[in-house]
């Protein structure tokens, strides 16, 4: 969202609570990326998680959220298998 690319991520994650429990793909990358810059671990694993679920994510899009999820883990000292 734009709110989560000017840097506002409290009121992203707002927002995206509001929308309910199933969100866009763009919704949960926007929304993963705002938790983990408040340090929401917790939720960004989650939101991840949702827009990796999404069956048309593919290809090098895929590939960095991937990557992007591996260095939150790394950070965390949290590893999932």
């Amino acid at each position: 969202s734009e709110l989560s690319q000017q840097g506002q991520h409290f009121e992203s994650l707002v927002k995206l609570a509001e929308q309910g429990t199933q969100h866009s793909l763009a919704d949960a990358l926007m929304g993963a990326q705002s938790a983990w810059g408040l340090g929401l671990v917790d939720k960004a694993r989650e939101l991840w998680d949702e827009a990796l679920s999404h069956k048309e994510f593919q290809d090098i899009e895929r590939s960095r959220a991937m990557l992007g999820r591996a260095i939150l883990e790394l950070q965390e000292g949290q590893f999932e298998t």
